[in-house]
Formats: C-alpha cells, structure tokens, sequence
C-alpha cells in the first residue's frame, strides 16, 4: 500500500494512448448520452462537426480507466472527493487519445487521510488537448495523528 506520506508533488504517469473505437463509442453513447450529437450520424454530417462526436464522459472514462488500472497509489486511496473535467475540441471514433497523470498538490486533510490533487491530460493524434481533468483523491496516511 502508497501512503499519503509517500505521494509527492511533481509525481508523472504516462498513461499510454488508445484509439477511438466506434463501435464502443455509439455503444456508451446509446446507453449514457443519447445527445443526437453522438448518435445521429445524418444528422451530424451536416454539423459544424462533420460526424457524430464522442460524449464528454465516454473520454474522460478512456484516461481515468488507465490511471485508475494504474494503481498509483496500490490501495491506498479511499475515494475521490471531486472532479472537475473541461473538454477542448471533439473526439471523433478512430481519434488516438494520449494521456499524463501528474500529482499536482498533497494536502493534509485531517487525522487520518490525505488530500492528492492529480491533473490528466488527454491530446489527440495532432498533440491538440481534448480535455483536462483535475482530480481529488482522499489517501490514508501511515499512522493516525492522536488529537492533543
């Protein structure tokens, strides 16, 4: 198990690349976001976009399913306490989505766990940023701190 104590800042994790497959995409979209902007492909060709889009959770779902196999913190975490996610441009099945973690700031949180705020980044095959997360994971510390 990773300890709080054992999470620094500055801490980067590559979270390797994968391509947009659309089959998988209309799939998630068909069941989570039925938006016309991810599953009407007539329509969409007449768009500013060309083609049906990725929906904003299926890319984020991408990285945070890798940082999260990633085991950063081999156990150690006790939940999330918030996300704030921001899409850049559309995602597009058949897109190669590459992506970075890194630890942004630790922060104690109390008696007993930690506060980890780590950053992903999510670019396309032309480097463009699609989205960005920031993320806050609570993680237990080594010892609990005895209240004076």
């Amino acid at each position: 198990m990773r300890y709080f104590e054992d999470i620094k800042t500055g801490e980067c994790y590559d979270l390797g690349s994968q391509t947009i497959d659309k089959s998988e995409m209309m799939e998630f979209a068909k069941k989570y976001n039925r938006s016309y902007l991810h599953t009407n492909e007539s329509v969409m060709k007449e768009s500013r976009y060309k083609d049906v889009i990725a929906p904003g959770m299926y890319t984020f779902s991408i990285p945070w399913a890798t940082f999260i196999d990633t085991d950063i913190f081999e156990g150690g975490e006790v939940g999330g306490t918030e996300t704030t996610v921001q899409w850049f441009m559309g995602v597009y099945a058949g897109d190669t989505l590459t992506s970075e973690a890194v630890v942004k700031e630790v922060s104690d949180s109390g008696h007993t766990l930690g506060l980890v705020t780590v950053e992903i980044k999510t670019v396309n095959q032309d480097q463009k940023m699609v989205l960005r997360s920031i993320n806050k994971i609570l993680v237990r510390k080594r010892k609990e701190k005895i209240s004076e």
